[in-house]
């Protein structure tokens, strides 16, 4: 048996057409409060410096959107690959993580890779040319001079 026109007998659009009404009135009813309660979590989260040199606050949003970076996924691209040990590792005027930085960014200038795309397509390169080449040589510790001073004792024979 049919039932007449009401609530639950109404149209797909105009179920679509209460369902934007309501929650246009709970968006304007919550505003302030949701405004209020994001500006708390704003003033009250942590700044954090990343391996990249960037910085977010300790928000999941901000965290996953500061990932998305160009620069950050660079890093972690660099990071996955163990470029900058083995940069420490290859060459002789290198023995810090800060001084490798600087030769991958003089490698990267050098080869004309500017942007963060053209950087990450070239360290699959760059470690294949630092993985030929042999590891740098530690200096050798000079041979200490052995001084042996020996004491005889002389026990004399009674008989």
């Amino acid at each position: 048996m049919p039932r007449g026109a009401g609530l639950h007998n109404m149209s797909e659009e105009q179920l679509k057409q209460n369902k934007r009404e309501r929650d246009l009135r709970s968006y304007h009813k919550n505003k302030d409060r949701r405004r209020k309660a994001q500006e708390l979590l704003k003033r009250n989260a942590k700044t954090i410096t990343c391996g990249c040199g960037g910085t977010y606050k300790d928000i999941s949003q901000w965290k996953n959107s500061h990932e998305r970076t160009g620069k950050h996924q660079l890093w972690d691209e660099e990071e996955e690959k163990g470029l900058r040990p083995l940069i420490c590792r290859k060459i002789n005027s290198v023995n810090t993580l800060e001084e490798a930085q600087t030769e991958l960014d003089n490698l990267y200038f050098k080869n004309e890779k500017f942007t963060y795309i053209n950087k990450e397509l070239f360290i699959p390169k760059l470690v294949r040319h630092f993985n030929k080449m042999p590891d740098k040589e530690k200096p050798k510790p000079k041979p200490k001079k052995l001084i042996i001073k020996r004491k005889l004792k002389i026990i004399p024979e009674n008989s």
